[in-house]
């Protein structure tokens, strides 16, 4: 398969995200939303888990909030 019939496959949900600001860069971030989610679900304190998945994943604390700001957008 080329890039060009996997793009034209995916065209309307890729329109989509453009549409409201999310990039398609943002897959290598979502490991650490699932990591995320399930320290929060876990009863973690939300800056704990900043401290934590910063370190783990080498990102800065204002990229962190950024990350879930994106990820947690409405569609």
């Amino acid at each position: 398969m080329k890039a060009y019939e996997v793009l034209l496959l995916a065209k309307p949900a890729l329109e989509k995200l453009a549409d409201v600001g999310v990039s398609p860069k943002d897959i290598q971030h979502l490991e650490m939303f699932n990591d995320y989610m399930n320290l929060k679900s876990e009863g973690h304190k939300v800056a704990y888990i900043e401290a934590y998945l910063c370190d783990q994943y080498n990102i800065s604390e204002r990229r962190f909030y950024q990350i879930i700001k994106n990820m947690c957008k409405d569609l």
